[in-house]
């Protein structure tokens, strides 16, 4: 018996690989500071849980069955409010869809959009998880390197020199992941006047927009929308 040849393009996550490490040395008596993984320092709160909690067993039935393939209509309503508000841009609950975690949120958008042979610009270093997606789909990476003099952007000539009409997508992490990196308004600008141009997608990853410990603020996509 023998997997899939398909199956090889997901080599395991390295992230993965160093939290299982992370827990060998725990379990082992080491401890560990753990800045390895993106996980929330804080507990959900007390009073959510026990509300949670009460409803779950005022409704058992109507808490544990199946939920809509979007999500639950009230989540996808305050999702859409909270990314109104913190965006500037307004969207309804009808542009919302809730997915079980990043992971299958990456896998459902680009096999939406995927062919063979499609073109996917990265920025070098990025999200590990993009690259084995896209190779898995029949898609390309093209990546671009983020430049340390630049502050971890690219520059604005290497983005152009990879640009063609095969160029699916481009994928903007902000705040990035793995540099912690905030893209420049002119930088967003820059790649929305470009997958206009080139009728790309652009890939606005925005999971750690409020993580920032700096005066300079992401900024939201509608500012370059508008610019």
């Amino acid at each position: 018996m023998r997997i899939s040849i398909k199956s090889n393009a997901f080599p395991g996550s390295a992230i993965r690989g160093v939290n299982e490490e992370v827990v060998k040395l725990e379990r082992s008596g080491i401890r560990v500071y753990s800045f390895h993984i993106g996980q929330p320092g804080l507990p959900p709160s007390r009073e959510l849980l026990l509300e949670f909690t009460n409803k779950l067993l005022e409704k058992p039935f109507e808490y544990s069955m199946y939920t809509p393939s979007s999500g639950i209509n009230e989540l996808r309503e305050a999702i859409a409010e909270d990314y109104t508000k913190y965006s500037g841009i307004k969207i309804s609950s009808g542009n919302v869809s809730v997915t079980a975690g990043s992971a299958e949120a990456i896998l459902a958008t680009f096999m939406t959009i995927i062919d063979n042979g499609d073109e996917v610009i990265l920025f070098d270093p990025t999200y590990l998880m993009y690259e084995p997606v896209i190779n898995y789909l029949g898609g390309r990476v093209i990546r671009v390197r983020a430049r340390e003099e630049l502050g971890w952007e690219p520059s604005e000539e290497d983005i152009k020199a990879v640009m063609s009409r095969r160029v699916k997508a481009i994928i903007a992490v902000n705040p990035d992941n793995p540099t912690g990196r905030v893209l420049s308004e002119s930088m967003i600008k820059l790649l929305v006047d470009l997958a206009r141009d080139y009728d790309a997608f652009l890939i606005y990853d925005e999971a750690y927009r409020h993580l920032y410990y700096d005066a300079l603020i992401p900024t939201p996509l509608s500012t370059a929308l508008r610019m």
